[in-house]
């Protein structure tokens, strides 16, 4: 009597994310079929090689710690005497330019950026979705600039101060020039 190995199939994990360095990006999620064993497997930005993950790395979900650079992820599922290997995550790490809304929703307040400073001609500024920014008139000596922006969808920019026009404005979201 013998067995056939059934084949991995639906080893898809999901989790692109672009977050600010320092931090840890959001819980990375995949299927789960059963009788299947993983690892997770990590390479920055300039690694040739990917690395075993730290921490736990043996479940189907996988929670990465701090970043410091860009990372791709992947998740090696074995089943009886099949391994198989996912699709990549990658997780892009900014120095600036992130809409971070800590601490209320004006552009210019430092803390509100990752990094900690507003962004200014040469920083390309990135507002995620679900994110409001407000450029206040109550900062007149501020410039307010950026080289280019990109709004995703359902996030928005309320101007009621003054914007010096970026080169390129992207993405699906909302500018309201009042």
């Amino acid at each position: 009597i013998f067995q056939l190995d059934s084949t991995i199939v639906d080893n898809a994990i999901t989790g692109d994310q672009i977050i600010c360095k320092g931090f840890a990006p959001t819980l990375f999620t995949g299927s789960n079929p059963a009788n299947t064993s993983y690892h997770w497997l990590y390479k920055e930005d300039t690694a040739v090689q990917f690395k075993m993950t730290t921490a736990i790395n043996n479940t189907y979900n996988y929670q990465s710690g701090t970043l410091q650079s860009s990372t791709l992820f992947k998740r090696i599922a074995t089943r009886f005497l099949c391994t198989d290997t996912s699709n990549f995550i990658s997780v892009q790490v900014k120095n600036n330019g992130l809409w971070m809304g800590a601490q209320n929703a004006l552009w210019q307040i430092g803390s509100n950026w990752c990094g900690g400073t507003v962004p200014d001609s040469s920083t390309h500024v990135l507002v995620q979705q679900g994110s409001q920014i407000v450029i206040s008139d109550a900062f007149p000596n501020q410039s307010n600039t950026a080289k280019t922006m990109m709004v995703d969808s359902l996030a928005s920019i309320v101007i009621n101060g003054a914007l010096h026009w970026p080169t390129a404005v992207l993405g699906a979201g909302t500018i309201d020039a009042s």
